[in-house]
């Protein structure tokens, strides 16, 4: 999400925010396929780092852009 505002005629500023993983949605890691295992298709408490920037809980970023 964007907004620009207009200072001048040559000068704007364009404020944005964006959002990764909103909902904050965990991915867990896969269930143990050892057969012989008491542990056998027991998903571990462990959760995969698939995020962004090795980061995988909600992430919020707020920039601004000066335009000339």
């Amino acid at each position: 999400v964007f907004r620009k505002f207009q200072a001048t005629e040559r000068l704007d500023f364009q404020l944005r925010a964006e959002m990764f993983n909103m909902s904050n949605t965990p991915h867990f890691n896969a269930p143990n396929a050892d057969v012989s295992s008491s542990s056998f298709m027991i998903v571990g408490s462990g959760t995969r780092n698939t995020g962004r920037e090795g980061v995988d809980g909600r992430m919020f970023r707020i920039g601004l852009r000066i335009g000339f």
